[in-house]
């Protein structure tokens, strides 16, 4: 977890810590020091790895559809369906790596 800690002394910066347990134990080791601090909410690593997940395939899906187009569209039509899906695809990839810190 990442902590914002402000000392006495007016400084501010930041400290990381493995758990909840390891930053209470830095906070009694330093009460006296500190004058406030501030969890940041960048546990959602779960999260980023969940949008990291569903980027590599809707890629991986788009790669599939490109391949497709290339090899199995008979139809006029098709094409466009096709090249159309896999557009909206590659803008999907990118609004969702946009999500991810």
């Amino acid at each position: 977890m990442k902590v914002l800690i402000e000392t006495i002394t007016s400084r501010r910066g930041y400290k990381n810590f493995a758990d909840e347990a390891e930053f209470d134990d830095f906070l009694s080791q330093n009460h006296n020091k500190i004058t406030g601090y501030q969890i940041l909410q960048e546990d959602d690593d779960g999260l980023n790895k969940q949008l990291q997940n569903v980027a590599k395939q809707c890629e991986m899906l788009e790669n599939h559809l490109i391949q497709l187009f290339f090899t199995k569209a008979n139809q006029h039509s098709d094409y466009n369906k096709l090249l159309y899906a896999a557009g909206r695809l590659c803008e999907a990839v990118s609004a969702i790596k946009s999500c991810i810190k």
